[in-house]
Protein backbone atom coordinates (compact mmCIF):
# COMPACT_ATOMS: atom_id res chain seq x y z
CA UNK A 1 0.00 0.00 0.00
CA UNK A 2 1.36 3.55 -0.93
CA UNK A 3 1.97 5.66 1.52
CA UNK A 4 -0.47 8.16 0.52
CA UNK A 5 -3.18 5.25 0.50
CA UNK A 6 -2.29 4.09 3.70
CA UNK A 7 -3.18 7.87 5.06
CA UNK A 8 -6.04 7.82 3.91
CA UNK A 9 -7.14 4.22 5.28
CA UNK A 10 -5.55 5.04 8.71
CA UNK A 11 -7.77 8.63 8.53
CA UNK A 12 -11.48 5.98 7.62
CA UNK A 13 -9.94 3.38 9.87
CA UNK A 14 -9.85 5.82 12.81
CA UNK A 15 -13.10 7.62 12.25
CA UNK A 16 -15.12 4.03 12.13
CA UNK A 17 -13.25 2.78 14.68
CA UNK A 18 -11.78 5.70 17.43
CA UNK A 19 -8.38 3.58 16.91
CA UNK A 20 -5.52 3.66 15.01
CA UNK A 21 -5.12 0.58 12.62
CA UNK A 22 -2.15 -1.87 12.81
CA UNK A 23 0.00 -1.89 9.77
CA UNK A 24 0.05 -5.46 8.14
CA UNK A 25 2.87 -6.74 6.73
CA UNK A 26 3.12 -6.60 2.89
CA UNK A 27 5.16 -9.91 2.80
CA UNK A 28 5.37 -12.37 5.35
CA UNK A 29 9.44 -13.11 5.47
CA UNK A 30 9.43 -16.45 3.30
CA UNK A 31 12.17 -18.33 6.14
CA UNK A 32 10.35 -17.20 9.50
CA UNK A 33 6.68 -19.28 9.30
CA UNK A 34 6.02 -17.05 12.56
CA UNK A 35 5.46 -14.07 10.68
CA UNK A 36 2.58 -15.49 9.03
CA UNK A 37 0.45 -15.61 12.20
CA UNK A 38 0.42 -11.96 13.51
CA UNK A 39 -0.30 -11.27 9.82
CA UNK A 40 -3.24 -13.39 9.59
CA UNK A 41 -4.58 -11.95 13.12
CA UNK A 42 -4.64 -8.24 12.01
CA UNK A 43 -6.07 -9.37 8.65
CA UNK A 44 -9.35 -11.27 10.79
CA UNK A 45 -9.20 -8.52 13.87
CA UNK A 46 -9.26 -5.81 10.84
CA UNK A 47 -11.40 -7.33 7.83
CA UNK A 48 -14.61 -5.35 8.47
CA UNK A 49 -12.80 -1.87 9.07
CA UNK A 50 -10.85 -2.93 5.76
CA UNK A 51 -14.32 -3.67 3.82
CA UNK A 52 -15.33 -0.33 5.11
CA UNK A 53 -12.29 2.26 3.91
CA UNK A 54 -12.44 0.27 0.63
CA UNK A 55 -15.68 1.66 -0.09
CA UNK A 56 -15.14 4.64 1.92
CA UNK A 57 -12.15 5.45 -0.52
CA UNK A 58 -13.34 4.31 -3.68
CA UNK A 59 -11.20 1.28 -4.22
CA UNK A 60 -11.56 -2.24 -4.69
CA UNK A 61 -13.35 -4.69 -2.46
CA UNK A 62 -11.22 -7.09 -0.29
CA UNK A 63 -14.33 -9.62 -1.06
CA UNK A 64 -13.39 -11.85 1.96
CA UNK A 65 -15.71 -14.39 1.58
CA UNK A 66 -16.81 -16.11 4.45
CA UNK A 67 -15.23 -19.65 4.16
CA UNK A 68 -11.90 -17.63 3.96
CA UNK A 69 -12.63 -15.90 7.41
CA UNK A 70 -13.08 -19.26 8.60
CA UNK A 71 -10.18 -20.45 7.22
CA UNK A 72 -8.05 -17.90 8.39
CA UNK A 73 -9.26 -17.91 12.13
CA UNK A 74 -8.53 -21.98 11.84
CA UNK A 75 -4.96 -21.48 10.86
CA UNK A 76 -4.18 -18.66 13.59
CA UNK A 77 -5.97 -21.21 16.01
CA UNK A 78 -3.80 -23.98 14.81
CA UNK A 79 -0.28 -21.93 14.50
CA UNK A 80 -0.73 -20.34 18.14
CA UNK A 81 0.87 -23.18 19.73
CA UNK A 82 3.40 -23.08 17.73
CA UNK A 83 4.09 -19.57 18.10
CA UNK A 84 4.05 -20.49 21.99
CA UNK A 85 6.56 -22.89 21.45
CA UNK A 86 9.13 -21.01 19.66
CA UNK A 87 8.89 -18.04 21.85
CA UNK A 88 9.15 -20.47 25.21
CA UNK A 89 11.97 -22.02 23.42
CA UNK A 90 13.86 -19.42 22.53
CA UNK A 91 14.34 -18.00 25.52
CA UNK A 92 18.05 -16.21 26.32
CA UNK A 93 17.75 -15.87 30.00
CA UNK A 94 16.53 -19.30 31.09
CA UNK A 95 17.40 -22.94 30.17
CA UNK A 96 15.53 -24.07 27.45
CA UNK A 97 16.46 -27.89 26.65
CA UNK A 98 13.92 -28.84 29.15
CA UNK A 99 11.30 -27.40 27.89
CA UNK A 100 10.78 -29.24 24.21
CA UNK A 101 9.12 -32.04 25.01
CA UNK A 102 6.92 -29.93 26.81
CA UNK A 103 6.40 -27.73 24.31
CA UNK A 104 6.29 -30.85 21.80
CA UNK A 105 2.87 -31.89 24.21
CA UNK A 106 1.47 -28.96 24.28
CA UNK A 107 1.57 -28.97 20.57
CA UNK A 108 -0.04 -32.71 20.04
CA UNK A 109 -2.96 -31.71 22.31
CA UNK A 110 -3.53 -28.73 20.86
CA UNK A 111 -3.83 -30.17 17.23
CA UNK A 112 -5.71 -33.32 18.49
CA UNK A 113 -8.55 -30.77 19.29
Amino acid sequence: MSPSAWNAYSKVYLAETGSEPVKIARDCITTRWSSNLPMIEKVIHQAEQLEIAALKLKRPALNIAAEDQVLLEEVSEMLKPFQEATTTLSGAKYPTASLIVPSMVGIRRALGK
